[in-house]
């Protein structure tokens, strides 16, 4: 069965298990470095809003083998495990006074999103392009964004500008930042975790905030990066991990560019999400200067 008529076929078995006057249908949806995906969204009368299921992953699952009647079981079971119990207030977001404090940064790919980039307001930063959410914290389902486009800025009548000013205050207050060692993050995920033994392995360490969210716009903040090289006596290497967060690595020896973009291709490739991805370069970040400069 092809992907077409999956997608047909799957709203007609949802329809059934779901009460008729459930609205069900796709959208396409534009992720992160213009990945399209097949939005499922499935509207009860009872609630506002309503999770997005991502039917490409799901037609994944039906190539390797499971049934139809799997799959939609699959779906129904991820949606009932995703929906808000209650409705959710967003008439605060036509206010703008009433969300900038909840404006954040994110950081993404410049070249990989110019789509994207030409509905929301942004400012480029080396290979990278600055964007701004709304926060919503502490939703049924935890924390989720909205991203600020330019139809919203319009509407408040404010300047990209503004989005910045406030983003740069709200974004270390509400996802506060952090640096751990990168054994000590792996040993609190896995709790066998044993360190390599190699000693010419290098110290890497995490940069990221304490939700794991778009913590990648910590490298708009020198200061934390800044107070991270005293801390150790070097300048630092900047290794793009994901958009939520950055590995930074003690220059105490020189490494080429070109070993270590090669390294962060290697593991974007085998180990990020495509939409995830944040970037093949390396940065560095000097201590004289103070500046972070791409390599």
């Amino acid at each position: 069965m092809n992907y077409t008529t999956f997608k047909t076929q799957i709203l007609q078995l949802l329809q059934k298990h779901l009460q008729p006057d459930t609205d069900i249908h796709i959208e396409p949806i534009i992720k992160n470095n213009g990945i399209m995906l097949d939005g499922l969204v499935i509207q009860e009368n009872s609630v506002n809003i309503s999770p997005t299921l991502y039917l490409n992953y799901y037609y994944e699952d039906y190539i390797n083998g499971d049934s139809m009647e799997q799959v939609t079981a699959h779906i129904l079971s991820d949606y009932k495990q995703h929906k808000s119990a209650q409705n959710i207030e967003l008439s605060f977001f036509t206010q703008y006074d009433r969300i900038k404090y909840n404006i954040i940064f994110k950081v993404i790919n410049y070249n990989s999103n110019q789509a994207l980039l030409k509905k929301a307001p942004h400012f480029r930063f080396l290979d990278l392009a600055i964007v701004f959410s709304c926060l919503l914290l502490d939703t049924p389902k935890g924390n989720a964004t909205i991203l600020i486009l330019n139809s919203h800025m319009e509407y408040w009548k404010v300047s990209k500008e503004q989005l910045y000013a406030a983003a740069k205050i709200n974004t270390p207050l509400l996802l506060p930042f952090e640096i751990q060692p990168l054994d000590k993050l792996l040993n609190k995920m896995i709790p066998d975790w044993a360190s390599p033994e190699d000693s010419q392995a290098p110290n890497l360490y995490v940069l990221s905030n304490q939700s794991n969210l778009y913590g990648a716009s910590a490298i708009l903040y020198t200061e934390y990066i800044s107070e991270f090289s005293r801390d150790i006596g070097y300048d630092c290497y900047i290794l793009p991990r994901s958009i939520h967060e950055l590995l930074l690595m003690p220059a105490e020896k020189h490494i080429s560019p070109r070993d270590l973009t090669q390294m962060i291709c290697q593991v974007n490739e085998s180990h990020v999400l495509e939409e995830e991805v944040l970037s093949d370069h390396p940065y560095y970040f000097s201590m004289e200067t103070g500046e972070i400069t791409q390599l």
